[in-house]
């Protein structure tokens, strides 16, 4: 309808998330998404974090092995996801991000709302909060 103007950014909290993000910029346009949403659905794969917060899953296999397996279901042989995660020329871009997001908007965590340069919080928020936030913040443009 154009009314919500919708921005995603990656917020890296470990080295390996960046490592997943460069692959993700190692695809083409139109694979960005599709590989971020198969990174997601497939945390126990190869992010760390995620085992550390759910022990009865279990370790991940490896963060490397998990991003390389990833990589090659987005359709890069292993020796192209080496190359991109050793890849240093993004770092800068992928971390300025980054800081950019917690200096500017205190962010913490993933995910984190930001609704017209404010925070309404991170997590798992409820729809109910997100579309009042939404609902306010096009109420005072009218």
């Amino acid at each position: 309808t154009g009314k919500v103007y919708y921005v995603f950014r990656v917020f890296p909290l470990r080295g390996d998330d960046g490592a997943a993000e460069k692959l993700a910029r190692c695809l083409p346009e139109d694979k960005y998404f599709p590989f971020i949403d198969l990174l997601f659905r497939n945390q126990p794969k190869w992010d760390v974090e995620y085992a550390e917060q759910n022990p009865a899953l279990g370790t991940p296999q490896g963060v490397h092995d998990g991003l390389v397996l990833l990589s090659r279901i987005a359709g890069m042989s292993a020796d192209q996801a080496d190359k991109c995660m050793s890849d240093t020329a993004s770092d800068n871009i992928i971390n300025q991000v980054a800081q950019d997001g917690e200096q500017k908007y205190k962010i913490t965590g993933t995910p984190t709302f930001i609704v017209d340069g404010k925070s309404i919080g991170s997590g798992n928020l409820p729809y109910a909060d997100v579309r009042k936030a939404l609902d306010n913040a096009l109420a005072e443009k009218h």
